[in-house]
């Protein structure tokens, strides 16, 4: 068996080698093409679950925030209340001993 064959066009002959070499070179790059795109669509997928949780998180985290601040805000203004009462029972026990 000889290591050439001819173009049936144009009669040009080439090593068997090198056709096989191309195609085998053309079938290669599809697949290594087609697993990069799924591995980068999967990147993607994990990114953009990341970002969605990140995202769930810092929510959740201001909604902390948010209710702290309002229980310090109502604690505050109670203390602040008691003081005021008290304050004014203790002037009156003063106006009243007069």
């Amino acid at each position: 068996m000889s290591g050439t064959i001819a173009c049936p066009n144009c009669g040009h002959e080439f090593e068997i080698s090198d056709a096989l070499t191309g195609q085998i070179r053309d079938h290669l790059r599809a697949e290594l093409s087609a697993e990069a795109a799924k591995r980068e669509a999967e990147a993607r997928k994990k990114l953009a679950d990341l970002e969605a949780r990140e995202q769930k998180l810092d929510e959740q985290v201001a909604e902390r925030l948010k209710e702290q601040l309002a229980r310090a805000e109502a604690k505050t203004a109670k203390q602040f209340e008691e003081r005021y009462a008290l304050q004014m029972r203790d002037l009156r026990d003063t106006l009243r001993q007069r």
